[in-house]
């Protein structure tokens, strides 16, 4: 085991918003299921609403690399449907349940209770959906999806044990073992059939594994318990592999990074404070949270091995963010995620550009939820409907106005 400590640096990054201006409202509920909503302009780039399925709300939960979102959103009966949206067809609906994940095919995961609890589905074009996961197992939870149509999902079986499996893009289920106890979990898989993932040991303790078909389910080492906000108590947890078989994820209080090349690697966060991990580039820049306890400050961060963890902390005279998030970083380097501050006008969704600094959503609010972060720079973000119930949202896509010279 290798222990890594990294300097860290603190990036006080000034906030640039046009404040008093005109900004997109997300109060009326879309037209038809099939329109296509206009782009509003805004004075942080440009907004687009993604429109409703004929109900008042929508939620995005992903993007694929041609601009085809997913998510769930509400009919016109109340019912929540799964929703695939393009800018050439708009919001089409894929029948009941939640989405879950969409691949570079337009295929869709989906998990739907059927007949009681939660099954996993694959919706492909022209073909429409398919059960997915042991047909024996009681429920299933997580899943993720390739761009091949290959899926993992997790699934509880009659026996009690929980088994982590991989569906391949021709069908074949393979249930991927376990390191000796009874529980396993599948929680990514890339475009190599890698899967990514925790286990129980012989001796209840959960460590994280990477399996691939060539050596099965293999253990990538002893980590201690995670120790910051929900994850605490529980052993280290994995959040992000690469398409280069890299796995991080969450371990203590900093975080872990495992490699073919390098092994496994501890990141340490500031003396007494947590991190926790959300996101992976492929050039290995790490995107998460960082967790002050005794100030209750939590802030952004992003680690790259070059210039080790960098606290996004924003900083104007007259305010400060004392809590922030993130969500994403894409491989420009661009990083999405939340912020609230005690300027109101600066709470919501952010994207930090390496070059350009911080550009807030307008009109976004404490309720903001960052998705992802496309390669182009496209933020999706759902919205808190003003005046509506706290679950009441609408899905967005935001183009920040990035200055390349800036």
């Amino acid at each position: 085991m290798t222990s890594v400590s990294r300097r860290v640096t603190v990036v006080m990054i000034v906030v640039a918003v046009a404040l008093g201006l005109g900004a997109p409202a997300f109060g009326a509920p879309g037209g038809a299921a099939d329109a296509v909503p206009a782009t509003v302009a805004a004075p942080a780039g440009s907004v687009l609403d993604l429109g409703t399925l004929g109900g008042d709300s929508a939620r995005a939960v992903a993007v694929n690399r041609h601009g085809q979102v997913v998510g769930a959103s509400t009919t016109v009966d109340g019912d929540t449907h799964v929703f695939l949206w393009s800018r050439r067809v708009g919001m089409r609906d894929l029948g009941p349940g939640e989405a879950v994940d969409v691949n570079d095919c337009g295929e869709v995961l989906i998990r739907l209770d059927y007949p009681v609890f939660p099954h996993l589905f694959l919706w492909r074009p022209g073909h429409g959906r398919l059960v997915v996961g042991p047909a024996e197992g009681r429920y299933t939870t997580g899943g993720d999806l390739n761009d091949r149509g290959a899926v993992v999902g997790s699934t509880y079986m009659p026996d009690g044990s929980t088994m982590a499996w991989l569906r391949t893009p021709r069908g074949t289920l393979h249930n991927l073992g376990d390191l000796g106890g009874t529980t396993s979990t599948a929680v990514r898989v890339n475009n190599r059939g890698q899967v990514a993932g925790t286990s129980l040991t012989a001796g209840g303790h959960e460590r994280p594994y990477l399996w691939e078909s060539r050596t099965g389910m293999v253990s990538l080492g002893d980590l201690p318990e995670v120790g910051l906000g929900m994850l605490s108590g529980r052993g280290p947890a994995v959040a992000d592999l690469t398409e280069d078989g890299v796995v991080v994820g969450n371990a203590g209080s900093g975080m872990y990074r495992w490699s073919q090349a390098r092994g496994l690697e501890e990141i340490g966060c500031l003396g007494g404070m947590t991190c926790e991990v959300a996101d992976i580039n492929r050039h290995g820049w790490i995107a998460g949270g960082w967790q002050d306890p005794e100030m209750d400050i939590d802030a952004a961060f992003v680690w790259d091995r070059r210039r080790g963890l960098h606290v996004l902390t924003t900083g104007t005279e007259g305010f400060f963010a004392h809590a922030a998030y993130a969500m994403a970083v894409n491989d420009r380097g661009q990083v999405l995620g939340e912020m609230l501050s005690s300027n109101p006008a600066l709470n919501g969704a952010f994207v930090w550009d390496p070059r350009s600094g911080v550009h807030v959503l307008p009109a976004s609010g404490d309720g903001a939820q960052p998705v992802t972060i496309t390669a182009a720079g496209q933020a999706l973000v759902n919205i808190p409907v003003s005046g509506a119930s706290w679950d009441t949202t609408r899905a967005v896509l935001w183009t920040p106005p990035v200055r390349r010279g800036a």
